[in-house]
Order: C-alpha cells, then sequence, then structure tokens
C-alpha cells in the first residue's frame, strides 16, 4: 500500500501546512497514479514566482522528501547543479524529523539557503562547513571507476594527455563493460611529463593494458551531462577532442574543472567522460558516460586513520595464515602497515572458507602465496615482496636448506613477529628468534569450540618474561585458561589433520584484538596512538553453562616466571 494511502493523515498534515504557510500547491495527479506522491509548490521570493517541485519517497515520512528547484531560481550553491535538488538540510540523514513538512522547509530553509547564496560572506554561521562537491552530483555509469592524481597544474596548461591503465580487458559480448582503470601519467599538450602517480599503484597495473587519453582544463563544470552535451564546452576550447581517440581501449577525455576541497577551499576535480565501442560487427555500438573518479593519493587513503600514519613505516612477519593469522595480515593491511611478510605450508581446502578470509576462488592454492596475491591487489601502498613470501612449514624435515636460508633473511629488518600457527614448537622457535633478536613477539590462539582464545606478546625493552614464561604462568594457574568445548576437535573428512571447532565470528574477537595489540606495539614510539598497558589478554566468549556472552577480556602483565629458562642466557 502507498504511504499515502496507508497514512491519509500524514498527507493531510503536509497539505494543511502548505495553506497555512499561504502557499500554492498542486499535487500530480499523473505521478500519483504511478504511486507517487509529487507536489508543485508555488513560492514567491523578489515579487516573481518559482514552482518547486517536492517529490516523496514511498518511506515517507521516514526518509525525507526531495525539493527540486526551478530553473528560474537561481543559485550558485547548496545545490545540485545538474538535478537541482536543494541542499535545505546540513545532513539530511542525521536531523531529518518524521514530523518535517514541505512547507517548513520552503519557507524557514529556503530562506536560509537564499541567504546563504547572496550573502556568503555572512553565512558561515547557518551553512555546514563542508566542501560542496560537484563529482558528487554526477551520475556515474555502473562500476566505471578512473583512479587518478592531483597534480598542481600550471598556469597557462590547459590541455594535454593521460596515460592510463585499463584495468579489465575483458571482451564485450554485445554489453557495455564499464571501464575501470587508473592514470599512470598526466602531460602537458608536447608530452611532458607534469605528474606521475605512485610507484605502488603504477606496480599494481604493470601487467595491465595501456593507452593514452586526454585532459582539458574547463572554467566551470560542465552545464548538463545529457550524452551528446557533456563534452560540448571542453570542444569548443579543443575541437580535436569530437573525435573519439580509440588507441588500445575506450576513448578518455578527462575534464579538469574548479571544485572545492574542503570548505570554502577552492581546488580541482576530475570528470572523466568515456566514449566507448561494445558489441561486434553489424551488431556494434558505441557509449558516452561519466566515469566515477577516486583520488588514488596515500594521503586519501590514510585520511581516515591518521594516527596510524606512522605504520607506513613498519614491517610485521605472520608465521601461520588460518583463521587468525590471516585475519591479522588483512587488518594490517587495512589499517595502513607498510610492509607484510608471510609464511605457512598449507593449502587452502573448501573447508577452511568458513572462517578464512577467502572464499572458493582460493581452494588448492597455498595460503601464502594466495593471501599474499589478494592483499597486493586491494592494497597497492603495502609492499608485498616475493622474496618474503615463504610456501613453507617452518621445522619441516623436507624443507631444503635454501628455504631456512631465505626464512632467517625474513627476520631481518621486521619490526614485528607474529605468531598465528597455535602449534608449540612453531611459537617456541618464533619466540627464541625474537628474544635473540630483540624484536618484539606477538602471538594469537583460540580455544576448541571458539570459546575463548589468548593474545599475548613479548617485548625486549618493556616485557620482563617470555612466551614460555606465559606458558608457565597458565600451568600454574597464574593466568586462568580461556574456556573451551569439551569435544572442541574433529577431523573432517579429507583433511590431514585435526582441526579445531568454531564459527568466524567468534575467532574474529581474537584476532581484532590481535591486530589493535599489533598496532599499539608498532606505534608505541609514536604518541598519537594509545599504548596498551597490558601484555596478554584472555578473552572469554562462553560462560561456566557454555552460554554466549559479549567479549570479555582479562588483561595482565607479563612477568618473569622464576621456573623458566628465560632466566639462563644461555638460551
Amino acid at each position: 500500500m502507498l504511504w499515502f494511502e496507508r497514512e491519509p493523515e500524514r498527507l493531510r498534515v503536509e497539505l494543511d501546512a502548505l495553506v497555512e504557510a499561504g502557499l500554492r500547491y498542486e499535487i500530480d495527479e499523473a505521478e500519483r497514479d504511478s504511486g507517487r506522491l509529487v507536489i508543485d509548490v508555488i513560492r514567491t521570493l523578489d515579487g516573481a514566482d518559482h514552482t518547486f517541485r517536492v517529490v516523496y519517497p514511498q518511506q515517507f515520512p521516514h526518509f525525507p522528501f526531495s525539493v527540486i528547484a526551478p530553473e528560474s531560481l537561481r543559485l550558485a550553491r547548496h545545490i545540485n547543479r545538474y538535478a537541482r535538488n536543494l541542499c535545505l538540510l546540513a545532513d539530511v540523514q542525521q536531523k531529518w524529523r518524521d514530523t518535517d513538512t514541505a512547507a517548513l522547509f520552503l519557507t524557514e530553509q529556503l530562506d536560509l539557503l537564499v541567504f546563504a547564496n547572496r550573502n556568503p560572506e555572512s553565512a558561515a554561521d547557518i551553512e555546514a562547513h563542508d566542501a560542496e562537491l560537484v563529482t558528487g552530483h554526477i551520475p556515474y555509469y555502473g562500476d566505471s571507476l578512473l583512479l587518478t592524481i592531483d597534480p598542481e597544474l600550471p598556469n597557462g596548461i590547459d590541455r594535454g594527455f593521460l596515460d592510463i591503465a585499463w584495468e579489465s580487458t575483458e571482451v564485450s559480448r554485445g554489453e557495455l563493460i564499464a571501464f575501470r582503470g587508473a592514470v599512470l601519467a598526466v602531460l602537458d599538450a608536447d608530452k611532458n611529463i607534469l605528474a606521475e602517480t605512485s610507484p605502488e599503484l603504477r606496480s599494481r597495473y604493470q601487467h595491465a593494458r595501456k593507452f593514452r587519453g586526454r585532459w582539458i582544463r574547463l572554467p566551470e563544470p560542465p552545464k548538463s551531462l545529457v550524452k551528446g552535451a557533456i563534452l560540448e564546452e571542453a570542444i569548443a576550447l579543443w575541437p580535436e577532442l569530437k573525435k573519439p581517440a580509440f588507441s588500445g581501449g575506450p576513448d578518455i577525455v578527462a575534464l579538469n574543472v574548479p571544485e572545492q576541497t574542503e570548505y570554502r577551499a577552492e581546488g580541482h576535480a576530475w570528470i572523466p567522460v568515456v566514449r566507448q565501442k561494445f558489441g561486434r560487427g553489424q551488431d556494434s555500438k558505441s557509449a558516452i558516460y561519466a566515469c566515477r573518479p577516486d583520488r588514488a593519493e596515500y594521503a586519501n587513503v590514510q585520511a581516515r586513520n591518521p594516527h596510524l600514519k606512522p605504520l607506513k613505516e613498519k614491517t610485521a612477519l605472520v608465521v601461520g595464515l588460518g583463521a587468525l593469522g590471516s585475519m591479522i595480515a588483512w587488518q594490517l593491511a587495512r589499517a595502513g602497515i607498510g610492509s607484510l611478510r608471510l609464511v605457512d605450508g598449507d593449502v587452502v581446502e573448501i573447508g577452511n572458507t568458513p572462517r578464512w578470509l577467502l572464499g572458493i576462488g582460493a581452494v588448492g592454492r597455498g595460503k601464502a602465496n594466495a593471501l599474499a596475491n589478494y592483499l597486493a591487489l586491494s592494497f597497492p601502498y603495502l609492499s608485498i615482496d616475493p622474496e618474503h613470501i615463504h610456501q613453507a612449514t617452518i621445522g619441516d624435515v623436507n624443507q631444503k636448506p635454501s628455504c631456512d636460508d631465505a626464512l632467517n633473511v625474513s627476520f631481518e629488518e621486521v619490526d614485528l613477529i607474529i605468531d598465528g600457527s597455535a602449534e608449540w614448537c612453531v611459537s617456541d622457535y618464533l619466540s627464541t628468534i625474537a628474544l635473540q633478536r630483540q624484536i618484539p613477539f606477538l602471538w594469537a590462539t583460540a580455544t576448541p569450540g571458539a570459546y575463548g582464545g589468548v593474545v599475548g606478546r613479548t617485548m625486549s625493552d618493556r616485557t620482563m618474561g617470555c612466551w614460555l614464561c606465559f606458558q608457565w604462568a597458565l600451568n600454574d594457574g597464574t593466568f586462568p585458561l580461556p574456556p573451551e568445548k569439551e569435544d572442541g576437535l574433529i577431523q573432517p573428512v579429507g583433511c590431514a589433520m585435526p582441526t579445531f571447532t568454531g564459527a568466524a565470528f567468534d575467532l574474529d574477537e581474537i584476532s581484532i584484538e590481535g591486530a589493535r595489540l599489533a598496532v599499539s606495539t608498532l606505534l608505541r614510539e609514536y604518541p598519537d596512538y594509545p599504548k596498551v598497558s597490558w601484555d596478554v589478554g584472555i578473552c572469554s566468549l562462553r560462560d561456566s553453562n557454555e552460554a554466549v556472552i559479549p567479549p570479555a577480556w582479562a588483561t595482565f602483565p607479563l612477568s618473569r616466571h622464576p621456573r623458566c629458562i628465560c632466566n639462563d642466557d644461555s638460551r
């Protein structure tokens, strides 16, 4: 049932409010018959009548209506220049109230908007201090994307070329495939390089198809996004743009237009326009569309995590890439760590997928290689050096000596060793290496059933105890044991080794805390990220009756245990 039929009294509130405000209106009956309420409202401003179109969503009044301004009302700010929707609330999703009416917005709010346009120097107290983005109003085609770079274009240079990498070279079977790629370099009209993308992003596209596009600077954004008119202003300045340049890819013309970068700070933005052929033979077609731009600079990637910027200079080695280790590596990659080194001799099996980072596409691949490839493609500013990706099992007698040499190299210049193996021998070995080389060491384990888990760390400059001290403390009850499922071990059909049961959403609690501890450890010398005051965290996800409880962490410092051989300097 339509909202205005289901709640006729709410419609009456809207209409009565318009009358009380002295606003003339007319319901669009054709729209109403089609199931949508649209009301044309006449508002007089400075002696002239202007007809505003109020469009109500089907979920009204839970969601706000949209007010579309007529061409007769000249506005430069707080308006979508293409659809002409008015920005009448600074944050409509937070400030909208289901008691608000179109009459209120077309009187009080509209008066404020008009005032802000006519008196911008006096409007700072009544408008949101947000940048107004032209690019946020453009209807981009499908999943299209062009990653851009943001050069300071010299005065007097208003056109040139782009070196572009095409991410997808999929052959069209009659349907338009949205372009996805990246700008590798911006050149002037003489093909001199003005700016290049980062080496990290260039590396991501090293095997992609390359071609050359064009760019032109416009004094203002295009007036129209209609297919036949979107390039008219650009062509008027550079007539050669009228003819598409298909040179190994689609034709791309990037319009460089003024746009605020922050409140009242003018900068510029790119609006890529794609002319693309698709289909074959007599059925071939062409299309023109606006392609979504996105700024690919590292500063933009890291803007939401400013306190994590120093991570870019850090390297972590993760050994054991199962349900915990793979997730910790992923979290560190998302946080912006500079380099990851990965070690695991296991292969992804179908049974791993309910709680491993990647799905069925990774099955049959080595965990280290599959994870490295995924992270390198997903996070171009993360360094994944193939020399430090080891599809190997530490301690395996069948490993070649050269593998041991390669692993030893991977311990060099590492800021943190992370153990996600949950294997006693591996943990004992890694903790010894960390102690000898004075590298911080972190481990994460979970219990059968994923009823609980442990994260812990050692640091030679802070932690008195070591990993074996932790084991002794567990053994003598100094630290409580996390809960576990009594029959929580299984050996699935076809699996060479028993494993534990447990859901990913429980295990993720352990890996997330491990990632937080890892970041705090890596950034312990920097003031912007809080320091973790504890060394061992023990998590309970079930109570004594095996009922599900919110994650309950008990935390402890790690002291030297009197029975631990770390007191022996020969270790």
